[in-house]
C-alpha cells in the first residue's frame, strides 16, 4: 500500500502539475507526436517575445532541434522539434513548461 512510486504514477503526478504549469500559463493544450511538441496558447497569452528568448536560452538544456510559431483559429501555438534521444515525458514537460513558468514570471 505504500511504498514508492510506480513510473506510471509518477509521470501521472507530474503530468497534473504539467497541467497546472499550463493553466498558469494559457497554454489550452499541447500534443506530442515523435519528437515534435505543440503547445496551443489561448488568446490571451501575451509572452512571446518571453517564450522566444527562453526557447533560444535554453536549446542546449532540452536538446531541442528547432520552433516555430502558427495560428490556429484563435490560439498561438509554438511547435518544438527535440532529438531522437529526449524522452519527453511527465517529467521532462514538467521541468520544460515549468522552467518556462518561472522564467516567464521574474
Amino acid at each position: 500500500m505504500y511504498g514508492p512510486f510506480s513510473l506510471a504514477e509518477e509521470n501521472l503526478l507530474n503530468m497534473r502539475v504539467v497541467s497546472v504549469f499550463c493553466g498558469d500559463l494559457n497554454i489550452d493544450n499541447l500534443k506530442y507526436k515523435k519528437g515534435v511538441l505543440v503547445l496551443f496558447f489561448n488568446n490571451s497569452f501575451t509572452g512571446v517575445d518571453y517564450l522566444i528568448k527562453f526557447l533560444e536560452l535554453y536549446k542546449e538544456k532540452y536538446n531541442f532541434l528547432d520552433f516555430s510559431f502558427g495560428v490556429v483559429g484563435n490560439s498561438t501555438n509554438v511547435t518544438v522539434s527535440f532529438s531522437s534521444s529526449v524522452v519527453v515525458d511527465g517529467n521532462f514537460l514538467k521541468g520544460f513548461i515549468g522552467g518556462f513558468n518561472v522564467f516567464y514570471k521574474k
